[in-house]
């Protein structure tokens, strides 16, 4: 397993202009164009950035293909980009004064959440990267009586410069933080304070969401998925072998209808025959498997294409190496 430690950021790229432009038009259309608009509106958005080549669809195209097999499509591409775009809509909606909440949502699997905290250990959730999770399952969870505390990093939200990260992120944060307990911020120079807290609000019985990428925590491996090979953070599975906390996937997906269905899922199996490394990475692997079939039902909605890389080569039980 790597470490990865902390690693600096600009001031102001590129992309932070790119948003900035694109941004009187986003908030138009979350204040004032009606919800069943959002995706066409996101849709002719992204094209006139692929034309105008502020968008560069080839590698997702490439990998989208490889995985999914089938030929480098540009406007299946753009459907992924303009998923996170639509994304983009929905929190600065939430924003607006007197907002419904958006998007609506359906939970789906409350019944494997109630168990794992009648077990009194606090429950852990491991939130599938999709483009829509990051308000519907925070929406969900309140609705359904549940606060929860999310880990997640100053980098969360539109943007990863420090200007960003100052100005544009706390937007995103602001829209999120209406449904949640809190958030539990990981600090880059010394990561392992968020898992101390992390273990506290589990010790007190709550409930903390993590999401499945390869920047929340600093030891990631590399899964396999799609037939290529995902690098992916443990720190939910590393906290779940300490604590004895149940670890349950979580699946925010839409499919053709506006309503987000959050599906949580069985608690992820804790293996005990192996050296932490293997367990930890075990239980990466089965969420990895529980997530494909996701991804191939709504590929444009997850956010991990332009993470894969090339197929790992033959060797060892991937559970093991």
């Amino acid at each position: 397993m790597a470490t990865r430690g902390a690693t600096h950021r600009p001031l102001f790229n590129a992309s932070d202009a790119k948003f900035l432009a694109e941004l009187p038009w986003l908030l138009i259309a979350a204040w004032f164009l009606p919800e069943r608009r959002w995706n066409r509106s996101s849709l002719a958005l992204e094209r006139l950035k692929f034309h105008l080549g502020w968008l560069n669809t080839v590698s997702v195209a490439t990998m989208m293909a490889r995985s999914l097999s089938g030929s480098p499509s540009g406007e299946f591409a753009v459907a992924w980009a303009a998923s996170r775009t639509e994304c983009h809509v929905q929190v600065l909606h939430t924003l607006r004064p007197g907002a419904t909440p958006r998007p609506a949502v359906e939970l789906c699997g409350i019944e494997h959440l109630a168990t794992a905290l009648a077990q009194r250990r606090g429950c852990l959730l491991w939130v599938a990267h999709f483009c829509f999770n990051s308000l519907a399952v925070k929406i969900a969870l309140a609705q359904a009586g549940h606060r929860l505390w999310h880990v997640s990093r100053r980098e969360h939200g539109f943007s990863k410069t420090r200007f960003g990260m100052s100005v544009l992120n706390p937007l995103r944060v602001a829209a999120e933080r209406r449904y949640l307990a809190g958030r539990i911020l990981i600090d880059r120079v010394n990561p392992g304070g968020a898992l101390v807290a992390a273990r506290r609000i589990l010790e007190g019985g709550g409930i903390v969401s993590f999401t499945a990428g390869a920047w929340e925590g600093v030891r990631p491996v590399d899964v396999e998925l799609l037939g290529a090979r995902l690098p992916l953070s443990t720190g939910a599975a590393g906290l779940a072998l300490q604590t004895g906390a149940p670890l349950l996937p979580v699946f925010a997906t839409r499919g053709g209808d506006r309503t987000v269905r959050v599906e949580v899922g069985a608690p992820i199996r804790v293996p005990t025959d192996g050296t932490r490394d293997q367990n930890v990475l075990a239980m990466a692997q089965e969420f990895a498997d529980r997530t494909e079939p996701y991804i191939r039902r709504c590929p444009s909605e997850w956010r991990g294409w332009r993470n894969l890389k090339e197929p790992a080569s033959a060797g060892p039980d991937r559970h093991t190496r």
